[in-house]
């Protein structure tokens, strides 16, 4: 299914990714934990924090909410509509949807926020999220460079001087399995 707002709760299979990522965050030290209000995100952040014996609690932040793909919420990715609508690169062929302009100023706003307060933020949100931070913070106006990966960590490390800084992407080391996807000929 196409991501957007579409609201289901976790699978099983989500569950234990986000148990796994729950796992590997339990001794990280956090300035802030901040997930989006849509459901499989709030069920990722619940399952993290179990992990998590110190720290901040989760606060919900409405921006962190994935792109809003109007008639097209829940409509595969394969579909001719959604990717032609995605093709263009400014969304505004998304019918009812959140223009590309809108969702990035929103996103800025985040930035914003953690340049307010260098340290270590915890965001618990979704691929074209994770995406667009990493754009903006790497100076990229382009559409779409990074691809996260469904429960991958990205690093953004906010400093004093208010610059936001990539420490990691696409980062997958708490599944068992992935050296050996890697490394396989």
């Amino acid at each position: 299914m196409a991501g957007g707002r579409f609201n289901p709760a976790l699978s099983e299979d989500g569950r234990a990714q986000a148990d796994a990522v729950g796992q590997r965050l339990a001794e990280a030290e956090f300035t802030s934990v901040r997930v989006s209000p849509l459901r499989r995100t709030v069920e990722t952040a619940e399952l993290i924090e179990a992990h998590r014996s110190r720290g901040p609690a989760c606060t919900v932040d409405p921006d962190l909410v994935e792109c809003h793909r109007g008639q097209l919420e829940g409509v595969p990715e394969d579909d001719p509509d959604v990717r032609a609508a995605w093709r263009g690169g400014t969304w505004e062929g998304w019918p009812g949807g959140e223009r590309r302009t809108d969702f990035r100023e929103r996103l800025r706003r985040v930035l914003a926020g953690l340049h307010d307060h260098p340290g270590v933020h915890l965001l618990v949100t979704h691929g074209n999220v994770i995406n667009e931070l990493l754009c903006l913070a790497a100076g990229v106006s382009g559409c779409a460079p990074f691809k996260p990966a469904i429960a991958s960590l990205s690093v953004l490390r906010t400093d004093r001087d208010g610059v936001a800084r990539i420490v990691a992407v696409n980062d997958l080391w708490h599944f068992d399995d992935v050296l050996p996807q890697h490394l396989a000929p």
